[in-house]
């Protein structure tokens, strides 16, 4: 009984020493993400960054649509899914279909005035008879003064003889008779109202204007000067007249005192939607009259007429300034 163990201790161990090694191993597992790491090693291989080389283990399609992602210049921009995606506009493109922005339209021509100037102006015709016989049924035509002018106004304040008619603008008194060597005198009186102006600005017609002004404003016969710059604007095709009144030769205010040798000669021209502006050749003015200086008579240079029968009448006719 003692020598019947050994033989059991030298069977176990020859067992122990035939039986494979593997049967007494616990096989290992392959690791989970072998796979995944695999398909990386050629981007690391290239040395890209370790950032890029995670994106890359993702699947084939979501890399794809990541790299789609990232290289939009608006991939801040959150996806949402089920959502066509589309293009933004750039800024610009929208900003170019805006429209332009246009300048506003130039302000319209208009005048400046300055303070108005008062004046009493009389225009006087006296009669004489210088012949041997009566004049009888005298009558005088008197032009009245003309009140179509932008920059004045009149106001008739009174006749010594009665307006028996008018037509236009010239008015017909009844003298009666005048006996030899007697006088008398029509007289006519106005309060007439003066204002300095100017324009704001230009258009079109009033740089034509100002052509017509360069080629006549000198010293000279003012009637003349102003006769060419008329014919000069509405060849231009500039509307333009000839005024007839009364001016200082100081270029100063129209102060009381006779008129005599002040008659004087300037044109207007015509500005659509706005009137008449002065234009004085020999003073050199422009659309502009700085000073109360000047009074318009008229447009149309009309002459004072007697009619009587019998007997020689003479008549002067007188314009002046009442104090």
């Amino acid at each position: 009984m003692v020598g019947r163990p050994l033989p059991q201790v030298v069977f176990l161990l020859a067992l122990v020493l035939l039986l494979p090694s593997t049967t007494w191993v616990q096989p290992s597992l392959p690791p989970v993400n072998q796979q995944l790491t695999a398909t990386s090693l050629p981007e690391q291989e290239q040395g890209l960054p370790e950032e890029q080389n995670q994106s890359t283990s993702l699947p084939a399609s979501q890399a794809a649509a990541k790299e789609k992602k990232e290289s939009s210049p608006f991939a801040a921009t959150p996806e949402v899914s089920g959502v066509e995606e589309r293009s933004a506009q750039p800024v610009t493109e929208k900003a170019e279909k805006q429209p332009a922005i246009k300048s506003p339209p130039p302000k319209p021509v208009a005048y400046r005035w300055g303070a108005p100037h008062r004046v009493s102006f009389r225009t006087e015709v006296k009669l004489t008879n210088s012949g041997n016989e009566a004049a009888e049924y005298l009558w005088v035509d008197l032009p009245l003064l003309e009140n179509s002018s932008p920059y004045q106004s009149n106001t008739l304040q009174g006749t010594n003889y009665a307006i028996d008619s008018r037509e236009g603008r010239v008015a017909s008194f009844f003298i009666g008779d005048l006996a030899p060597g007697e006088t008398k005198k029509v007289a006519v009186d106005y309060l007439v109202t003066i204002r300095p102006v100017s324009l704001s600005s230009s258009n079109d017609t009033v740089e034509k204007a100002r052509q017509a002004y360069r080629q006549y404003a000198r010293s000279g016969n003012c009637r003349a000067l102003a006769t060419g710059f008329v014919g000069r604007c509405r060849e231009l095709g500039v509307t333009a007249r000839l005024v007839n009144g009364f001016t200082r030769s100081q270029r100063a205010l129209l102060a009381p005192g006779s008129l005599k040798g002040c008659r004087h000669s300037w044109a207007e021209f015509y500005v659509d939607g706005l009137g008449w502006v002065p234009v004085d050749l020999t003073f050199g003015y422009f659309a502009d009259f700085p000073i109360a200086s000047h009074l318009v008579e008229s447009y149309d240079d009309q002459s004072v007429r007697v009619n009587y029968l019998g007997g020689k009448v003479e008549a002067i006719w007188e314009n002046m300034i009442l104090p």
